[in-house]
């Protein structure tokens, strides 16, 4: 897999590659937890990262249907707690 970082509105063409080192991201994370477990400290991978993992993928698709006008990350945040909220209810 490849990182890529895109800036403005110059579109995919000037997209650039970010270098990261080699890893397996499912073996980091189980190490994680296994490390969390053994040593009874938090894990730094938590539910509240995999939301607003969640809502900038949200906010991205959002920019993307309004022709990439910005879209707050607070605000799919505040949306998605308002939906759970009530849905709890």
């Amino acid at each position: 897999s490849q990182l890529y970082i895109q800036r403005g509105k110059d579109g995919f063409g000037k997209r650039e590659v970010l270098k990261l080192p080699q890893s397996d991201m499912f073996v980091d994370e189980l190490e994680s937890f296994a490390d969390a477990i053994v040593t009874g400290q938090p894990s730094e991978l938590s539910a509240y990262n995999g939301v607003v993992a969640v809502a900038v993928v949200n906010a991205a698709l959002r920019s993307i249907d309004r022709n990439g006008q910005l879209v707050q990350l607070a605000d799919v945040l505040s949306e998605a707690e308002s939906r759970a909220g009530a849905k709890a209810q």
